[in-house]
């Protein structure tokens, strides 16, 4: 992407496509394939049991067991747990 081809918003709210338009809010030297080329991505997800655990502790350890292998096979990378 090239200053001639990045879309620049307008006043209006609307894109002005194909002029490049400087914000003075933007970061300078900033090489913009560098930062498209790269992934930057987040994956949220927040889940809700239609029932209590099992309440057997046993049980709730296998149930945790089998959900932390599952995300582990999955091949995505876990940040963080909340409860």
């Amino acid at each position: 992407m090239t200053d001639q081809t990045t879309p620049a918003a307008t006043a209006g709210g609307s894109e002005s496509h194909g002029h490049y338009q400087h914000d003075p809010r933007d970061a300078r030297h900033i090489d913009v394939d560098e930062v498209n080329n790269k992934n930057h991505y987040a994956l949220y997800a927040v889940f809700r049991l239609t029932q209590p655990l099992p309440p057997l502790e046993d049980t709730r350890r296998r149930l945790v067991g089998e959900s932390q292998y599952y995300v582990d096979q999955s091949e995505v990378t876990t940040r963080g747990w909340d409860d």
